[in-house]
């Protein structure tokens, strides 16, 4: 945690150029804590899980707006998506895997004191 502070510092002193490297960054680190750390509370996950959904609709909306600026049909060569890290299949994947830990809190909340019956 220590680290990424300190990259997070470094970042928000520099100029705008570097905002995309920190919201990178920042969807990574909350990614991975969301899935591996323990002890947190649910609403610290769910929030984890919304700014995960948000940065890949600002990443996927500016892929497109580059692609659409450029002259070429393909669009320019860091505007495509095959030259990026999250191709649309792990988009899919990150949005799919974080709506279902949102709902799966708000399920786990309304039922988890509750016998189970079928």
């Amino acid at each position: 945690m220590v680290e990424t502070n300190i990259i997070r510092k470094a970042l928000l002193d520099s100029s705008a150029e570097n905002y995309g490297l920190y919201l990178f960054i920042e969807f990574g680190h909350r990614y991975l804590r969301m899935l591996l750390l323990k002890g947190r509370q649910p609403i610290e996950v769910v929030k984890d899980a919304a700014f995960c959904i948000m940065f890949v609709g600002i990443w996927r909306r500016d892929i497109d707006l580059r692609a659409q600026e450029s002259k070429d049909n393909v669009g320019a060569k860091t505007a495509r998506y095959d030259n990026n890290c999250l191709t649309p299949q792990t988009c899919h994947d990150i949005v799919f895997t974080c709506t279902m830990i949102i709902l799966s809190t708000k399920l786990f909340r309304r039922h988890c004191f509750q016998p189970h019956t079928c």
